[in-house]
């Protein structure tokens, strides 16, 4: 269990326990073995084997060539260049399964839906049941103010005053 699962326990107690003061902590959450999820699992392989193999390729001919060494001016020029389109090369990928059609299984009917992905979620069926709950905005407010969680803008992955002296090196060198 990395860093990442144990503040994800934390958040996600901390918004159940705010409904539900009394709720044991192994209803809440729980902690084991990865064996049913296969089919997350056969996807992260399909991502980064048939998506994203061809960058660690790339940057290993970089570095092959002499021209990466690892460092930390390197991976922020690689980044500065390349992360546009690594994020549309995934972002594409992940639209894929998102965006066709799930066949109608005659045996799982009542539990496995069919049909597109992404309009079954944006426009459930009329009557569909919505388990969801908007979350208390005090513990909302609370959990992003906590110390274990870095305010980060994964849009923003460098700061504008490195993208500029990483832009200034890169032009220099032409």
């Amino acid at each position: 269990m990395g860093r990442e699962l144990a503040l994800l326990c934390a958040s996600h107690l901390s918004l159940r326990w705010t409904d539900k003061p009394d709720l044991p902590f192994h209803k809440a959450y729980s902690f084991g073995t990865s064996t049913k999820n296969q089919r997350i699992e056969a996807w992260w392989n399909l991502l980064a084997n048939g998506q994203t193999d061809t960058w660690p390729t790339l940057f290993g001919g970089l570095e092959d060539r002499g021209l990466f060494d690892g460092g930390n001016i390197d991976k922020l020029c690689l980044q500065h260049i390349y992360m546009t389109m690594l994020r549309t090369h995934i972002h594409t990928f992940v639209q894929t399964p998102n965006t066709h059609r799930i066949r109608r299984q005659k045996e799982c009917e009542h539990y496995l839906p069919s049909g597109i992905p992404v309009n079954m979620y944006q426009y459930p069926k009329p009557g569909a049941r919505d388990y969801g709950s908007p979350p208390n905005p005090e513990t909302i407010a609370a959990l992003e103010h906590s110390q274990h969680l870095n305010k980060c803008d994964l849009n923003e992955y460098i700061s504008s005053t490195t993208w500029k002296i990483v832009n200034d090196l890169l032009s220099a060198k032409g």
